[in-house]
């Protein structure tokens, strides 16, 4: 029983990790404003941006369209987060990337079923370890009362 409900905890932990988006392949042209996409470059492309806006060992740079012009984009690259008092404040970067460098765009986009899986998978996983909790105080209950008979 223990090691079943092992196993459906950690399954469900990892659809859980998964996310509510996914990324899908679209074109460049006409992305609406503040869309977040990857933009997957050449090499001499990625090369020629701050390496602060790209992440290790990857193809492509990940933020949100600002503007689209007839030979570039403005792409909105997070480079830190800044934790200060009371709240959080994200750090990004403008980078101009020319559309001849560019060879592939994904968009984030809400997945509608795995948004359903996570909330009912996060009340479910809530709900067993209550349960689980809760029959485990009254099984150590009746161990207790059985142990002393006074």
């Amino acid at each position: 029983m223990n090691k079943a409900i092992t196993r459906a905890t950690a399954l469900l932990c990892v659809v859980l990790s998964s996310g509510c988006y996914t990324y899908a392949q679209t074109e460049l042209k006409g992305l609406p404003s503040a869309s977040y996409v990857h933009l997957f470059l050449t090499r001499a492309g990625l090369d020629a941006i701050p390496k602060e806006a790209v992440p290790t060992r990857t193809n492509y740079i990940s933020g949100r369209v600002q503007k689209e012009t007839a030979d570039s984009v403005l792409i909105t690259v997070p480079v830190s987060l800044s934790i200060q008092g009371n709240g959080a404040r994200d750090l990004a970067q403008n980078v101009y990337i020319p559309i001849t460098e560019v060879v592939g765009v994904e968009r984030r986009q809400l997945n509608a079923g795995r948004t359903v899986l996570a909330v009912v998978g996060g009340f479910g996983l809530v709900t067993g370890t209550v349960l689980g909790i809760s029959s485990a105080g009254k099984h150590n209950d009746a161990n207790d009362t059985s142990a002393n008979p006074n």
